[in-house]
């Protein structure tokens, strides 16, 4: 009972305009003809070029960063696995 009284208090709110949705599609309609496409009202992503809009130079950075750090990983290990044979190597020939 107290779920259907929220759900119809909230329809009522939802439906609670100060303007008619026709007469708002008219105006938004007379604004943009005005206007000559309201051009200023367009999104930003409109105007970025494909590569900036995937943001491939982002990705190509983590990338390189994420390379970076595996390669650097990957040489410290081979170093320390190379100090740790010679040094058993030595343990051995004594």
């Amino acid at each position: 009972m107290r779920y259907k009284e929220n759900v119809m208090r909230l329809s009522r709110i939802h439906r609670e305009q100060p303007v008619k949705p026709l007469d708002r599609v008219v105006f938004w309609i007379e604004f943009v003809m005005h206007h000559k496409g309201a051009k200023h009202l367009r999104m930003a992503a409109h105007d970025l070029s494909w590569f900036q809009y995937y943001s491939l130079d982002v990705l190509g950075f983590l990338l390189a960063c994420v390379a970076t750090v595996m390669f650097v990983i990957t040489k410290c290990c081979l170093l320390c696995c190379q100090k740790f044979a010679k040094t058993e190597k030595k343990k051995k020939e004594e």
